[in-house]
C-alpha cells in the first residue's frame, strides 16, 4: 500500500489538537501486491489436458453449449491449472539467528502450554506462568544481544569510524 500514496503534504489548519491531518492520495492504476501471484506460463499440462477430456471428451459432447458456459470452463480450467507461486518468504532479520530461533520455539511452546493450564486452573501464579516469563525475558536478552553484537561489527567494519564509539 505505501508505494501507492502519491502527492502527500501535512495540512496546516486549526486542529484544535496537537495533531496534523495528512492529504494523500492514493494510485488506483497500480494493484498491490497481495497474495500468491499466479504465472501464466507456468500450467501444469497434465492438469489441463485431464480437465479438457473430462467437459469436452466424447462423451461428454453436447450440441448446445453457450457462450458463457464456455467461457466459464475455460476460466475454471486455467485457475486449477495454473501454478502458484508465492511472493517469498519473510526477509529475516540481520540479528536473527538459530539460537534466537530455538529460544522462541521454547518460549511460545511454553506460553501455550501456560495457557491452556490457566484455563483448566485459577492458580495464581502458577510454575508453568513463571517458566514463560524467564524464557520470554532469555529471549529478549538473546535479541539485545545479538543486536548490539551485530551493530558492533558493523560499526568495527565499516570505514566512517562512529564518533565517540569505540
Amino acid at each position: 500500500m505505501a508505494n501507492r500514496i502519491q502527492n502527500w503534504e501535512v495540512l496546516s489548519g486549526e486542529v484544535f489538537t496537537h495533531h496534523h491531518h495528512i492529504f494523500f492520495e492514493v494510485d488506483r492504476n497500480s494493484k498491490a501486491d497481495v497474495g500468491p501471484k499466479r504465472v501464466s506460463y507456468l500450467l501444469d499440462k497434465r492438469k489441463v489436458t485431464q480437465m479438457i477430456i473430462e467437459k469436452w471428451g466424447p462423451e461428454n459432447q453436447t450440441s448446445q453449449m453457450n457462450p458463457e458456459a464456455f467461457i466459464s470452463t475455460l476460466r475454471n480450467i486455467s485457475k486449477t491449472s495454473t501454478i502458484r507461486i508465492s511472493n517469498g518468504q519473510r526477509v529475516m532479520p540481520y540479528w536473527w539467528d538459530a539460537e534466537i530461533q530455538l529460544k522462541r520455539r521454547e518460549c511460545n511452546k511454553l506460553r501455550r502450554f501456560w495457557t491452556r493450564k490457566n484455563k483448566t486452573q485459577n492458580d495464581p501464579l502458577p510454575q508453568e506462568k513463571v517458566n514463560y516469563k524467564k524464557a520470554k525475558k532469555e529471549l529478549k536478552i538473546l535479541i539485545l544481544n545479538s543486536k548490539r553484537a551485530h551493530w558492533k561489527h558493523q560499526a568495527v567494519n565499516s570505514e566512517k569510524a562512529l564518533p565517540n564509539k569505540e
